[in-house]
């Protein structure tokens, strides 16, 4: 895995799981970004991945990404 990887998923990480700070997501992924995990559902857009992120910042208070 490159580097410059490495680097952005630690700021997804960081930032938008542990700080709750969705913006950085706009210069890091496509409005196109696809997200497969399963067994959940794919997520489709950039916009789908931030109400992601945000409905599980609020179902778990204490989430922590390390």
């Amino acid at each position: 895995m490159s580097e410059d990887l490495v680097r952005k998923v630690r700021k997804i990480y960081e930032e938008a799981y542990n700080e709750g700070n969705l913006n950085i997501l706009d210069d890091i992924l496509d409005a196109n970004y696809v997200r497969h995990q399963p067994p959940m559902q794919k997520v489709k857009s950039l916009d789908a991945y931030k109400k992601f992120i945000t409905e599980v910042l609020e179902a778990y208070t204490n989430f922590e990404m390390v």
